[in-house]
């Protein structure tokens, strides 16, 4: 409980003895005052407002059960205690008791433990329905709260079905712009190639081994444009055409180290290509597989080229060859691909550290690779570059096993 000053007492009597008595019971815990008189009484209670105030039942001016209630109304907080004659209890006192005019009632001669003991569980009530009180007006105040950034999500949420509507609106304008974006990006190279050589054939003096080198240049060019025509072209209708054909491991292997290292020609980059082993099979169709390392290779390529403080930049190719499957991996010592973008890496429009472009690549790497029924995972670090890993049914195994 706390100190003295903390709650106040009021004693209520037109006997001196009788309020010297409680004052007396009281004054070492509590700070008290007494009236002689009810009407005595409101001016005190309304200029002290104390926590407790103790009246007698019998009163010059009143009846101490009818100034309680009269007390209540003013303020109900107040714990009300009776004084009442020697054994007195009848249906008034109890009926004011349970209707919660009074907290309890006390009989003559008061009893010091009793009364000392009243006081302080009264108080403790009081405590308590200070708290509740503190904890519904607190509640109270949420509710408003609540009720008010409800009006206020509903008003939101009216304006976000008209923004969701522009949006979407926007997107698909967005979207046709990106795809645009891209097939300029990924197609400049080509063209560019393209027209320097055929500007060379024009105005300079070459030799006929210079010709035929530029008309290979062209040539392959040419197609590299074509095949991403028909890319972009199968993709967008949902399906891609595919031309199977049984090939040894290391035809593949061969045609896509020399068109790897022909694409790297013009880079600073070191670049090293490993069959571990040539007995092996696979059924594919080589120009649209071979698609899937030189995307996977331009990507790095853009990895390595955007962060010049990687010494030396390097890719790698390796093929592994078991009993069942055909293992590729292409890795590079790049920075690595953001942690954020992993989990839709393969999507379309999902660009990796690209100024331009739309991410077309990898979601036509991923279908290709489904086309020939095979799977391809990578992982990713800043610390160690990246590494796509993709592999395909060793075509021996699946005939040895279908006999």
């Amino acid at each position: 409980m706390s100190d003295k000053l903390t709650y106040k007492v009021l004693a209520v009597d037109d006997n001196d003895a009788h309020l010297e008595g409680i004052r007396h019971c009281l004054e070492d815990r509590y700070e008290i005052v007494t009236a002689a008189s009810a009407g005595e009484a409101l001016g005190v209670f309304s200029s002290f407002s104390p926590q407790v105030i103790i009246v007698n039942q019998y009163l010059n001016d009143t009846g101490g059960i009818e100034f309680l209630q009269q007390l209540r109304s003013i303020n109900a907080t107040t714990i009300r205690i009776l004084i009442t004659a020697n054994g007195e209890s009848n249906d008034a006192i109890n009926n004011a008791v349970s209707s919660g005019d009074i907290y309890r009632y006390i009989c003559r001669p008061i009893d010091i433990g009793d009364l000392q003991m009243t006081v302080a569980n009264g108080l403790q009530l009081y405590e308590s329905q200070q708290a509740e009180s503190g904890l519904v007006q607190e509640l109270k105040k949420k509710n408003e709260q609540l009720e008010y950034q409800n009006r206020n999500l509903s008003i939101m949420l009216d304006k976000f079905d008209d923004i969701q509507d522009r949006l979407f609106e926007m997107e698909r304008f967005s979207a046709i712009g990106q795809m645009a974006s891209f097939i300029i990006h990924d197609m400049k190279q080509p063209l560019d190639l393209i027209q320097s050589s055929v500007e060379a054939l024009i105005h300079l003096q070459l030799t006929d081994d210079e010709k035929n080198d530029i008309s290979e240049i062209v040539q392959f060019e040419m197609q590299r444009f074509t095949q991403m025509i028909y890319e972009i072209l199968d993709y967008t209708r949902g399906k891609i055409s595919m031309n199977f054909d049984i090939i040894p491991i290391s035809r593949l292997f061969h045609r896509m180290d020399r068109e790897i290292l022909r694409y790297l020609t013009n880079y600073q980059i070191e670049y090293k290509g490993l069959l571990f082993s040539e007995e092996a099979t696979v059924n594919v169709d080589a120009t649209k597989f071979l698609r899937v390392p030189m995307n996977l290779i331009k990507n790095a390529i853009e990895a390595l080229e955007g962060h010049s403080g990687i010494h030396p930049p390097s890719i790698n190719l390796r093929v592994i060859c078991d009993k069942d499957w055909v293992q590729f991996s292409i890795s590079d010592n790049g920075p690595g691909i953001p942690e954020k973008i992993h989990e839709k890496l393969f999507d379309p429009f999902i660009t990796i550290n690209k100024s331009s472009g739309i991410g077309l690549g990898l979601a036509i790497v991923k279908r290709i690779i489904d086309e020939h029924k095979g799977r391809i995972w990578f992982k990713s670090s800043p610390e160690s570059g990246t590494e796509f890993t993709f592999r395909l049914r060793n075509y021996l195994s699946s005939q040895e096993q279908q006999q």
